[in-house]
């Protein structure tokens, strides 16, 4: 009860001068808003990279062309070899043409696929090759990806089967001419029409269609670059190479899911080693989208700890006003400090008084501050296109916060109006 009617006070000396009181608390309003804002931002940005890694599959790892060789070769043509295994370590033997150090750069292909997928700690690989081609479509000629891949590509890529299966281990192996098609290149080629059974032609040579992969939205992916499969049409690996003189077939891409509980990072850096030793002129690249994820989610720490520092000193700056007005105050309500005391206030009470006064102020200020931060986070994410999420864990810090600065600024001022002699104050005018 004692402590409402301080509150009761505090109000009433607040709304006396409103004007007063608002700049007090502004502050406090922007120190707040700002910290909300960042808070929201840093949220978002994290909830959003984790989604993009569960959209991408935790424990996958993907061996893909580096740009430079992606730009010198056209087809991806392998260089003949064998591999074979040394103490533990695989290597490429049998090669045509200089592979030294400084040597020319070959492209990925299936020897490089069989040199990892055996390893302890995968469990299941698979193949990409890559081409645009054009289908006869409802409506004129569509643009399609063929993916040329091997069995577990669906498993790895997180895609489902909408109608029909996926090709096997024997359809790769006897190069059967089998295709399986995205969902917006059945819906642009057959329309409402049935899809299974049916021929595509491919550089002219026909495709029997046995099944039809589920939509999936890679759109909100940033992390590793990922094409819309809903326009995709997959065939063998080795089918795709029937008519070439390439062997091993070359890949754009290896990708790699690990066994439930392998470190991502280690294994990453294990099939690095592997393939450069078939690659030591550097044809490749791997990427670990859970250690791309780990690098996003630090400069992300670190920009909200900087913006946090800043956001702080409006905080701060906020309390400084709080306790100038507030030693402004003490010196305008000397006189009815005197006669509070000549009427049996304690020195605890008029501290009380005023201490309560300024935690008002900030408290009201941190209110009106979480609303401008919310309308700054909504803000960023309309103009911005940045993904914001407000946590309740940040807003009751920042509350807590801006009551706390509220406190310890206030009760300098407080502490000086409780020790002013009653005699003296009585005097003042």
């Amino acid at each position: 009860m004692k402590i409402l009617n301080l509150l009761r006070e505090a109000w009433a000396e607040i709304t006396l001068q409103p004007f007063r009181s608002f700049l007090t608390a502004l502050g406090i309003v922007f120190g707040v808003g700002a910290v909300i804002a960042i808070l929201a931002i840093s949220e978002g940005a994290k909830r959003e990279a984790v989604s993009q890694l569960e959209v991408l599959g935790a424990g996958t790892i993907r061996v893909r062309e580096s740009d430079a060789q992606a730009n010198s070769t056209s087809n991806g043509v392998g260089t003949s070899g064998v591999y074979v295994q040394t103490r533990g370590w695989w290597g490429f033997s049998g090669l045509s043409g200089s592979m030294g150090s400084g040597g020319p750069a070959r492209p990925l292909d299936m020897k490089d696929l069989e040199a990892v997928k055996g390893l302890e700690g995968i469990d299941a690989a698979a193949s990409e090759r890559t081409k645009e081609v054009s289908l006869p479509g409802s409506f004129g000629d569509i643009s399609v990806t063929v993916v040329g891949t091997t069995s577990d590509y669906l498993k790895i890529q997180g895609l489902k089967l909408q109608e029909g299966r996926f090709f096997d281990s024997l359809d790769i192996e006897s190069r059967n001419k089998v295709a399986v098609i995205g969902p917006k290149t059945r819906g642009l080629v057959f329309g409402t029409g049935q899809a299974i059974g049916n021929i595509v032609r491919i550089d002219n040579v026909p495709y029997t269609i046995i099944g039809v992969v589920s939509p999936k939205d890679w759109s909100g992916v940033t992390l590793v670059q990922i094409r819309d499969t809903g326009k995709d049409v997959y065939i063998p690996v080795t089918t795709m190479a029937i008519g070439t003189s390439e062997y091993p077939v070359g890949l754009n891409e290896i990708i790699l899911r690990l066994k439930s509980g392998e470190n991502p990072v280690q294994w990453g850096s294990i099939v690095e080693k592997i393939v450069s030793i078939a690659h030591p002129a550097g044809a490749f690249e791997v990427i670990v989208p859970e250690e791309l994820l780990a690098q996003q989610q630090e400069l992300q720490r670190i920009f909200s700890v900087v913006m946090g520092l800043i956001a702080s000193i409006s905080l701060i700056v906020g309390g400084i006003g709080i306790m100038n007005i507030s030693l402004a105050t003490v010196i305008q309500r000397t006189r009815e400090i005197g006669i509070r005391r000549a009427l049996g206030a304690r020195k605890k009470d008029i501290q009380a008084q005023f201490l309560s006064e300024s935690f008002l102020i900030s408290v009201l200020g941190g209110a009106v501050g979480i609303f401008l931060g919310y309308a700054l986070s909504k803000a960023v994410s309309s103009y911005a296109g940045w993904s914001t999420a407000i946590s309740g864990v940040g807003v009751v810090v920042a509350f807590s916060v801006a009551a706390t600065v509220g406190v310890i600024f206030g009760w300098w001022p407080a502490k000086r109006a409780s020790e002013m002699p009653p005699v003296d104050a009585l005097r003042h005018e």
